[in-house]
């Protein structure tokens, strides 16, 4: 079961108040507890989940053969495999779905497929306001 963030701030802050002597900082109250370990907690919780999930081709590529999200040039998305010429060891980027072949440099990023619990967590927002409207 997935943890919230605001159960992985409160752990996070009972850990650190359990080892004070070693914290860098100094701890005064329970008002820093609440006001500061665990706003900075989430604070860093909410920068990570805004990073984008999407990885450079210049950074790193996929495993070769397994279906990713592909984002070419023209900010296009398709599904697609990172595959390697066995003759050549050339790359490129194969759409068994579209019989499609991308060259390399037309690819600018890649990301894994969302599972379907990313997709509705993403979109929960969402589905609340359709289910508070009657829609």
């Amino acid at each position: 079961m997935k943890q919230t963030v605001e159960e992985a701030a409160v752990d996070f802050a009972d850990y650190e108040l359990k080892n004070l002597d070693k914290l860098s900082f100094v701890v005064s109250a329970k008002a820093d507890y609440d006001n500061g370990l665990t706003k900075g907690f989430k604070s860093g919780a909410e920068w990570q989940s805004n990073q984008s999930p999407w990885i450079s081709v210049k950074e790193r590529l996929p495993e070769e053969g397994k279906p990713v999200l592909i984002r070419l040039k023209d900010s296009v998305i398709r599904l697609a495999c990172y595959d390697i010429e066995e003759d050549s060891n050339i790359y490129f980027w194969n759409d068994n779905y579209a019989y499609e072949t991308f060259r390399p440099w037309d690819v600018t990023h890649w990301r894994e497929i969302p599972s379907f619990d990313e997709i509705l967590e993403a979109n929960r927002d969402v589905l609340e306001r359709i289910k508070e409207k009657g829609d």
